[in-house]
């Protein structure tokens, strides 16, 4: 292409230098003659002007028609489709376009191809970021940390779950060294050469009431240029605070049992040998038994309960009835362990008529478990209260008394199946199921509330509501009509 260029100066040039040429010589043939009649000094400047308007005329119109050849070939090129035959219509540029018009082509071929790799690398990386952040996405629901370390032990990504670990404050953990435990369980999976490449541990992060436990597994991933570990650790604090309460769960109920059973039995001895004198003592030793049988009962009550809550479904016997029916029942039942502790025992129900759509035993079983717990952990002298009342449209049910108290901290625990407050079990043994069972019964299966107040040393108040009315009623029907029937229902409960 330059030589085409260098090619249409020269001739442009010589060109130029012809026509200065003929221009003086033309010149001097017209003035030849006369050239004897002038000044030979007017003459040479006379040729020399001939000479150099000569050239610059030829110039302009070369430079005329050199501008409108270079349009016209800048609007071949310019043109969406270059085509050889173009050229020829070029006028004095034909040799160059002849010779760009290929190459033109060829970069333009070449550039398409280029735009439409560009266009294929920028469509894959938006699908890879794409499901990366699918990825990333569905890594952040899993409530187990996952974490990927690179061959330096560094971690190079983390869901929310393991950030929540990795991070104190403004300050994120980004390698290994301040978890001794979890970069030794990467280096063994690493370095392990056994047909399988997981490897599995537990261990501790933290102590005290902080500690943390993990369960964790470490899987090596096959990568030859970036060998990868990665790992998915899962918070087992509470499971084994779950085993834990278990095991003390078959401590206390064996003592549990063990006790009325062995009174039961060192009573029945004594009327087996006779060893009972008047008939009032014998009396008085049935009247024993019979209390020990009834506490047994309740246990066992309360334990087979708690296992239908359990397995998820629980048979459940509604009934339109009056609510202090169940509570004056429930309250003789526990009337005489108060008297038996010389504790004072006030029922103070309501004098309206507090209806009420529920299942007797079930609920019944839940304020005897209410008033059992105020008379086991009041002590001797001490008063246990039941109240009833009506608030707007719903029952409102207390139990209260005035014994050991329970901190705050024990508070949001206290319905958790198991779950004995510390410093409890000197004063009094227990399963732990008790008010577990009781919260089920009356939110799940009632439909109503629980809550406790307490303050240690002065006493605690459970406090229930219930919905008022009869199912009959509620549904509008008229209350003439409204008459007590038991209905089974079948209803799935969750365990707590």
């Amino acid at each position: 292409m330059k030589s085409s260029h260098s090619t249409i100066w020269t001739t442009c040039l010589i060109a130029s230098g012809v026509v200065a040429a003929f221009c003086g010589a033309l010149a001097y043939a017209v003035a030849g003659p006369a050239t004897a009649l002038i000044d030979p000094n007017l003459l040479i400047y006379v040729h020399v002007a001939i000479a150099c308007v000569g050239p610059v005329l030829v110039g302009l119109l070369t430079g005329r028609a050199f501008h409108a050849a270079m349009k016209r070939a800048t609007a071949i090129v310019r043109r969406a489709e270059l085509r050889p035959e173009f050229a020829n219509s070029a006028g004095p540029f034909t040799p160059i376009l002849a010779e760009m018009i290929p190459r033109l082509e060829s970069a333009e071929q070449h550039s398409s191809d280029s735009d439409r790799k560009r266009a294929e690398l920028e469509a894959r990386r938006h699908i890879e970021q794409r499901k990366f952040a699918q990825l990333s996405a569905s890594l952040d629901c899993i409530p187990d940390a996952v974490v990927l370390c690179d061959a330096a032990d560094r971690i190079v990504f983390s869901n929310r779950a393991a950030s929540t670990l990795w991070c104190d404050g403004n300050s994120c953990v980004s390698d290994l060294s301040a978890l001794p435990e979890l970069a030794k369980l990467i280096q063994e999976t690493r370095s392990r050469t056994e047909a399988t490449n997981r490897r599995a541990a537990e261990f501790t992060v933290g102590t005290g009431e902080s500690a943390r436990a993990f369960r964790a597994i470490a899987t090596s991933i096959a990568n030859d240029d970036q060998p990868a570990i990665a790992v998915v650790l899962k918070d087992v604090r509470e499971e084994r605070q779950e085993k834990e309460r278990h095991v003390q769960f078959i401590s206390s109920v064996c003592h549990e049992l063990k006790t009325p059973m062995a009174s039961i039995r060192a009573y029945t001895e004594l009327l087996i040998d006779d060893d009972v004198e008047t008939e009032q003592e014998r009396k008085e030793t049935y009247g024993f038994i019979e209390s020990q049988v009834d506490r047994l009962t309740r246990m066992v009550n309360n334990m087979l309960n708690f296992a239908r809550v359990e397995t998820g479904v629980i048979k459940v016997q509604r009934e339109d009835l009056e609510l202090n029916d169940v509570l004056t029942k429930a309250g003789k039942v526990v009337s005489q362990l108060a008297e038996e502790k010389n504790q004072t025992f006030v029922s103070e129900l309501s004098d309206l008529y507090l209806a009420a759509h529920l299942d007797k035993e079930l609920f019944g079983q839940g304020v005897i478990n209410l008033l059992s717990n105020a008379v086991k952990y009041t002590p001797a002298g001490g008063e246990v209260r039941l109240r009833s009342r009506l608030e707007d449209d719903c029952i409102v049910v207390e139990v209260s008394d005035n014994g050991l108290g329970i901190p705050e901290e024990s508070l949001p625990k206290l319905f958790d199946r198991f779950y004995r407050v510390p410093g409890n079990n000197s004063a009094a043994k227990g399963t732990g199921l008790g008010l577990a069972l009781v919260k089920h019964i009356v939110t799940e299966l009632h439909n109503g509330t629980i809550d406790v107040t307490s303050e240690v040393g002065k006493g605690t108040t459970f406090r229930l509501t219930l919905p008022f009315g009869h199912r009959s009623k509620r549904s509008g029907r008229s209350s003439s009509r409204s008459v007590s029937t038991t209905e089974p229902e079948s209803a799935s409960t969750t365990s707590e």
